[in-house]
């Protein structure tokens, strides 16, 4: 063999073998997904059990815990958290809720919601590989499957307390899934239970009529999605939700439009409206103002910050998503509800305010990646193999959409890996241990967001500074009427929005108010945290 034949052979060699290596990920890929949804299910688990024994999560898990175990020793959904409704509907229709029930009777536990909600987010994975494998490769569906388990809102959803909504991303999924394959029952199957997680997901729903419409679908598959989706949010929104309200509890002052609306909500409106109270004071006026007011509208969703929100989706999917923007319909409605708010959680990543566009972004990820090898085969139309080379790009994209997943880890501040390394003290942790065992089970407890949840289980606990959603006395203003008179705060000052300023009562904390007050006595304090007691 000449050097020449033997300079030609080499580079062959080498792609004789990537190829062959490739080839053989193919062919593992569905066991490498299963061995990866198991290795991510453990791991994940194990953080949030360190991560809440660490005291890492916040009041939320309260919310839906208390509601559970309540519903356990026969008061359905009961939730003392507002002063305007007894029960956790009365904040937002959740019925998925009572799914969780029977698991948690058994064991009663909030590591068992915790694990019910990581292996129902990581279930995603399998309509993602699904849509991948049937559109571009056994391995992009790998890669797709595993920048999911990734992605930084599922990450912080699955860490953070308990949320119904991640079980209705995956039920989302498998919808798609099913509509795509034009299997109508299956579909309305998913989307139907999916609703019951949070009134906004019926949203998501009428959206697969738009983007049926933009399809050229059959007009069963338009009109049915708009009419079950937008049909469901109107009767959970103006009807089911005011229905768990206290009598005159919601007819209230109104805030006035530009005012916070933490300044009074949920200032006489539906709760979930109160959150655009700065738009108006019910659904036709918030409405109105959107058509009306299109400059300052544009203005308030267009900003900076959340500008930089939506590239913060779009930089895990290296803006796949744009090339293919039609499934991109299916999470419009939840972002203009975020875009809208002035709470800086609702624009953010890190919150479940966000998890609703997970389906949309993901499909349209997968989307996109199809309509490159599309490109790609076009320009290589008439040469060789161009199947071949088209699925060994597609192959070797695929893993470089898989590192690109793990270097995204570190702009984007791993939860997992934050968990792990900023936990509270550990005589810190002892300390709020020692406190909480001081509180009688039975006691009315108001306590800092960090503490609250391992006060659990009990019937009555609020959060702690008091807001106007508060349903306990405190300070100079007493009311009787579906309000309490608390027995104990605990505080932690480092993790509470004492300073907040709608949080303050007449221009003092909360916590100065404890201190001044006769009626309440310091009976305790360890490493920065006290314990009250009511005289």
């Amino acid at each position: 063999m000449s050097a020449g034949s033997a300079t030609v052979a080499r580079p062959a060699a080498r792609v004789n073998r990537l190829s062959a290596a490739l080839e053989r990920l193919e062919e593992l890929a569905p066991v490498l997904l299963a061995a990866t949804i198991v290795l991510w299910v453990v791991a994940i688990f194990a953080v949030s059990i360190y991560k809440y024994e660490t005291f890492g999560q916040g009041y939320d898990q309260v919310d839906f815990e208390q509601a559970i175990w309540n519903t356990v020793h026969g008061r359905p959904m009961e939730d003392s958290r507002f002063n305007f409704t007894g029960s956790v509907f009365g904040m937002d229709w959740m019925p998925m809720l009572m799914l969780f029930v029977p698991a948690y009777a058994l064991i009663p536990s909030p590591h068992t919601l915790f694990l019910l909600q990581i292996v129902g987010a990581s279930l995603g994975v399998v309509p993602l590989y699904w849509l991948a494998r049937d559109r571009l490769s056994k391995l992009a569906g790998y890669a797709v499957g595993s920048l999911y388990l990734l992605y930084p809102t599922l990450l912080h959803g699955v860490l953070n307390p308990f949320q119904v909504r991640l079980f209705s991303v995956t039920l989302l999924l498998f919808a798609f899934y099913y509509f795509e394959k034009a299997n109508w029952k299956l579909f309305t199957a998913c989307v139907l239970l999916a609703m019951l997680a949070r009134s906004d997901v019926s949203l998501v729903v009428a959206m697969f009529g738009v983007y049926g419409l933009l399809t050229r679908r059959n007009w069963p598959y338009v009109v049915a999605p708009l009419l079950i989706g937008f049909g469901y949010f109107a009767l959970a929104t103006f009807v089911i939700v005011p229905s768990f309200a206290y009598p005159g509890a919601l007819n209230g002052a109104s805030g006035a439009v530009g005012q916070n609306y933490m300044d009074c909500w949920p200032c006489g409106h539906n709760p979930q409206l109160a959150y655009y109270g700065h738009l108006g004071s019910n659904g036709p006026e918030i409405v109105r103002y959107i058509v009306t007011h299109p400059v300052e509208v544009a203005r308030l969703m267009f900003t900076s910050e959340k500008i930089g929100y939506i590239l913060s989706l779009l930089i895990p999917l290296a803006f796949l998503p744009l090339l293919a923007p039609r499934p991109l319909v299916l999470g419009l409605p939840i972002l203009a509800l975020n875009l809208l708010s002035l709470r800086s959680s609702q624009y953010s990543y890190q919150y479940h305010y966000s998890l609703l566009l997970i389906p949309g972004l993901f499909i349209a990820a997968i989307y996109g990646a199809d309509k490159l090898r599309i490109i790609w085969m076009r320009r290589r139309k008439g040469k060789p193999q161009r199947d071949l080379t088209a699925l060994r790009a597609v192959q070797i994209g695929a893993l470089v959409l898989l590192v690109w997943a793990l270097v995204i880890q570190i702009p984007y501040k791993n939860p997992a890996l934050r968990a792990l390394r900023f936990p509270e003290p550990p005589a810190r942790v002892q300390a709020a241990r020692e406190l909480i065992g001081m509180v009688p089970p039975d006691a009315k407890v108001a306590a800092s967001s960090k503490l609250a949840p391992h006060l659990l289980p009990r019937r009555y606990i609020y959060n702690f500074p008091p807001a106007a959603y508060s349903p306990y006395n405190f300070g100079p203003q007493r009311q009787s009427r579906h309000f309490v008179d608390l027995d104990y705060v605990l505080v932690d000052p480092a993790n509470s929005a004492l300073d907040f300023g709608p949080n303050k009562i007449d221009g003092k904390s909360a916590l100065q108010l404890l201190q001044e007050s006769p009626d309440w006595q310091q009976i305790a304090s360890r490493q920065g945290f006290y314990l009250y007691k009511h005289r």
